[in-house]
């Protein structure tokens, strides 16, 4: 285990010995937990700091007039000149120094100096995320992939000729967009380590952000850095006005801007949005004059935001990450094959080359399987390696199984939260060298990333946190019960709470004292907070929850982000059409575009007006074409009134976007096999459907595995006897019968066989729900 050794006056005691407490014995070398009695004294501290792998020193006006203090400053600069592998971490804990007019401060040492630091909690993770980057850092893995970067010479001519022009204009954010895993947050660090912003050594801030989120979260999420951790403050947040929060998020990045750091947001939607707009309170941010030429904070978008937003705005650089060239993709291949020392004839290497698509991720993955399992195995199921882009979530789950249920269980418990800390891990499962073996696994194989203005909490990748959630993956009983008595102890508590330590923690607990029924009192109903709730309620099918939640939330409308407004309004509508109310005729009337179409149609479906659903459908699509969660909807009306001619070609697209999604498998699959005549391209990719929906991960995938052989046998096979044993024992063995019966009666009727059919005992059959109810969480977390 690595070890931080604590150099400190003995005036500090008091705060250096919670913070050793904290960190534990076995992760820190302190003079009361090491020191022999009767040793010399610096003896004993050059045997301290020979011991440890990173070396902290805490300065104040004591400890720079101590002695010993004295001593470990030459020694740990002697150190740092010879090169040798330890890092050095001071932290500035007395407020009253003035570190430039210090003479007692070497200049070397000043440069390391920022603001100080005097929370014992606070000290303690920023040292215990440096002990993670050490043993990180000694990963052979992971120092690999550190060293490489290949290609996108053309995106850095472009990055250099905005920043140096004789206009003079100098951008002031920057957003790159692109695939995950094509290295958006690479190119956009190396972009700085060119233009000398920053050393290759760097980490910027990280925080993420979703659909779900606002300014609140982004304010929230940098509260560590500014050491505002208190319980009025939240209450403060919760009452201001919206200009107000974003004026407070400027101060927040001035503070951040004036100690030359730098905030890379992971956007997933909420500050490029799905519909390429770009949220305003960004936009206000960075059209200060506070920022000009600073790129202070920066975007990692999951979208690509709109052209013209981007012609039209001086302030923002966007890029947009695409495949690596051919030639580019076979050199990131070789160094890194390289630098694993895996040794491979050129036919191989030729072979391995010609399944790769260009995304670095891909080639990450194809050079770690060899090193894993070796070339033949590796070659001989090379669909992995082609399907990687579709199905790489399924690969890298599955090979977490395969390490035995502790693993797994510890995958499910990180990936249902939005983030979370180490801490908050640690209290549910314990801390120990298992814990920490596999979580530094899961980061190095690319789980999660570490976020947080110290890289303290862990936000798992949005397909594996969506893989595990549609699966409907159970947390162990032993976790769900611990986190429950959380929730139960703020409850309690709440009353009492003088700080939040850990926003993970907290978020967890309020979500789940609201879905309990208990009333908060109302700092702690964060708009962003209550969204994140609202999507757990609806989903467990809590519609009066849901409404009434919103109705609350929306009472103070002029203090919350316009986007939010409009997601809780959506919500309200969705709720209100899932329980038939007439209410939603009159709320509807609110949502603008394409979405007002789109719940007018979902509205008629469940209330099984298909004709009107339908045109409502297509008039969303009249207004945006690319509108995937219309698509999906029209496909299920087009299937409930047996339309599958027409349905075919949008169930083809949704399936091409997601090719293990179940329903989006069947519902082509369905289109396909309908058909009256299928041709040899036809039967290959019903032979490709029945493939993939066995490597589904959704929940309902295995009974419509069965229902789908049965009715393969059927329509494709004309093996009718076959086909029907098929789908009774599927209903033998399915709690819910849905699929096989609607199955048995279509196969009847299409035989007239019709007392069968009437035998099969289904009435007012419809595709289930749940497909059209996944695709509405989905919504938010996509």
């Amino acid at each position: 285990m690595n070890r931080a050794f604590l150099s400190h006056s003995s005036k500090q005691k008091d705060l250096i010995k919670k913070i050793a407490n904290n960190l534990g014995k076995a992760s820190c070398v302190f003079d009361e937990f090491e020191f022999e009695a009767g040793m010399p004294i610096f003896e004993e501290i050059k045997k301290g700091i020979g011991q440890s792998d990173i070396f902290v020193l805490f300065i104040s006006d004591d400890a720079l007039n101590s002695f010993w203090v004295k001593q470990e400053i030459i020694e740990i600069k002697n150190l740092i000149d010879d090169g040798l592998d330890k890092q050095f971490f001071p932290i500035l804990i007395d407020k009253s120094l003035n570190i430039s007019a210090d003479i007692r401060i070497p200049n070397w040492l000043k440069k390391y100096l920022l603001n100080p630091l005097t929370e014992h909690f606070l000290i303690t993770k920023k040292i215990q995320q440096r002990l993670r980057d050490v043993a990180l850092d000694k990963n052979p893995l992971f120092k690999a992939k550190a060293k490489l970067f290949i290609g996108r010479q053309d995106q850095f001519d472009l990055f250099e000729s905005k920043i140096y022009n004789v206009l003079g204009t100098k951008p002031k954010s920057i957003i790159v967009s692109g695939l995950e895993g094509i290295g958006r947050r690479t190119f956009l660090k190396k972009a700085f380590v060119r233009d000398e912003r920053i050393k290759d050594f760097y980490d910027p801030i990280y925080i993420t952000l979703d659909t779900k989120d606002s300014i609140e979260d982004f304010i929230l999420k940098l509260q560590d850095y500014k050491g505002d951790n208190s319980n009025d403050y939240l209450e403060q947040l919760s009452q201001i006005e919206y200009f107000e929060k974003v004026n407070e998020a400027k101060q927040l990045l001035i503070r951040i801007k004036n100690n030359n750091e730098f905030v890379f947001i992971i956007d997933s939607g909420c500050i490029i949005k799905p519909t390429k707009q770009i949220a305003d309170w960004y936009l206000e941010i960075i059209n200060d004059p506070e920022f000009e030429n600073l790129f202070t904070i920066n975007i990692i978008s999951r979208f690509r935001p709109s052209n013209d937003i981007i012609r039209n705005n001086k302030n923002i650089l966007h890029f947009n990450i695409t495949n690596l060239s051919d030639n580019d993709t076979e050199k990131l291949f070789v160094k890194y094959y390289s630098l694993l020392n895996i040794d491979l004839k050129k036919e191989q290497a030729e072979e391995i080359l010609t399944l790769l698509n260009g995304i670095p991720s891909q080639v990450h993955y194809a050079v770690e399987r060899i090193k894993d399992f070796g070339i033949i195995d590796t070659l001989k199921r090379k669909d992995e390696i082609i399907d990687y882009g579709e199905t790489q979530v399924f690969y890298i789950v599955d090979n977490i199984r395969n390490k035995g249920k502790f693993a797994y269980d510890l995958l499910v418990l990180i990936s249902s939260f939005d983030f979370i800390s180490y801490d908050f891990i640690y209290s549910i499962v314990g801390k120990n060298d298992d814990v920490e073996t596999l979580l530094e696994n899961f980061y190095i194989t690319g789980v999660f990333d570490l976020v947080g203005a110290n890289k303290e909490y862990i936000k798992v990748h949005y397909p594996i946190a969506d893989y595990l959630t549609r699966s409907k993956a159970k947390i162990d009983p032993d976790y769900k019960k611990k986190l429950k008595n959380k929730i139960q102890k703020f409850i309690k508590n709440e009353d009492q709470i003088l700080d939040f330590q850990d926003i993970s923690q907290l978020l967890h607990n309020i979500k789940g004292a609201i879905i309990s029924g208990y009333t908060l009192p109302d700092k702690y109903y964060i708009p962003s907070f209550v969204l994140k709730t609202i999507v757990e309620l609806y989903y467990i099918e809590n519609y009066n929850s849901v409404i009434s939640l919103i109705d609350k939330v929306l009472e103070s409308a002029r203090r919350i982000d316009q986007d939010l407004v409009r997601e809780f309004k959506y919500w309200l509508c969705l709720s209100l059409a899932r329980q038939k109310n007439a209410r939603f005729e009159i709320e509807v009337q609110e949502i603008e575009g394409a979405d007002y179409n789109y719940l007018y149609g979902f509205y008629f479906r469940i209330k099984k007006q298909l004709d009107n659903s339908e045109n409502y459908l297509r008039g969303a699509l009249s207004k945006n074409s690319s509108f995937q969660r219309a698509k999906r909807e029209l496909v299920n009306v087009l299937l409930l009134k047996s339309k599958f001619n027409e349905a075919i070609e949008m169930a083809k697209s949704n399936y091409e976007n997601q090719k293990l999604n179940a329903f989006h498998i069947q519902a082509y699959f369905l289109c396909l096999t309908r058909k009256k005549h299928l041709s040899r391209e036809d039967k290959i990719i019903i032979e490709e459907l029945l493939k993939n929906i066995e490597r589904s991960y959704d929940f309902r995938a295995k009974e419509i595995a069965i229902v789908m052989k049965g009715e393969y046998l059927f329509y494709v096979k004309n093996d009718l006897s076959n086909a029907i044993i098929t789908l009774k024992e599927c209903l033998d063995k399915n709690k819910r019968k849905h699929y096989p019966r609607k199955a048995l009666f279509d196969i009847y009727n299409k035989l007239e066989m019709y007392s069968a059919a009437n035998e099969v005992n289904v009435k007012n059959i419809e595709i289930e729900e749940s497909l059209t109810l996944s695709h509405e969480v989905c919504k938010l977390k996509s």
